[in-house]
């Protein structure tokens, strides 16, 4: 009697993760099947456009979360800070910024408000204490640039009810 075939599927982020510990057989097998410029190391920012892009990364579910502070009775402003510092958080990937170290810059997108919205206008630079809380700082000017771009609606909810 044959043998029933069987067949193996695997997703875009379970192949990423099983790539760089995979045998040389399997990296074969995975570049045959996504690509082999589907491996090569994409900058963070390329990765991440949107908030459920931040969450993906994270493992999370942003529904999951949405409803869960949604329920929770969080203001549109919370729950828009609550997004802006995950979206950070993977940013930054993991490296957490050492608030005390008066040494180590951190970098903020800036914005300039422009009639009832927030315009983003920048960056700035800090060596020690600002008027934001640490969970919003990011590791580069290049992210903080693309943070106050990519992100501005997100910080004008923010900023709406502050």
């Amino acid at each position: 009697m044959p043998t029933k075939k069987k067949s193996l599927v695997v997703d875009e982020s379970k192949a990423l993760s099983l790539y760089p510990t995979a045998s040389k057989e399997l990296k074969q097998i995975l570049e045959d099947t996504f690509g082999k410029d589907f491996f090569v190391p994409k900058k963070i920012i390329d990765r991440i456009k949107t908030f459920e892009d931040a969450c993906k990364e994270r493992g999370e579910n942003a529904k999951t979360l949405i409803t869960r502070w949604t329920k929770a009775g969080l203001t549109v402003s919370e729950i828009a800070g609550k997004k802006i510092k995950i979206i950070i958080e993977v940013l930054n990937e993991g490296k957490k910024l050492d608030w005390t170290n008066t040494g180590q810059y951190k970098y903020i997108p800036y914005f300039r408000r422009s009639g009832a919205r927030w315009s983003y206008d920048g960056y700035d630079t800090w060596a020690a204490a600002c008027c934001c809380a640490p969970g919003f700082y990011l590791e580069t000017a290049e992210k903080a640039i693309y943070m106050g771009r990519q992100f501005a609606d997100l910080y004008n909810k923010y900023f709406s009810e502050q």
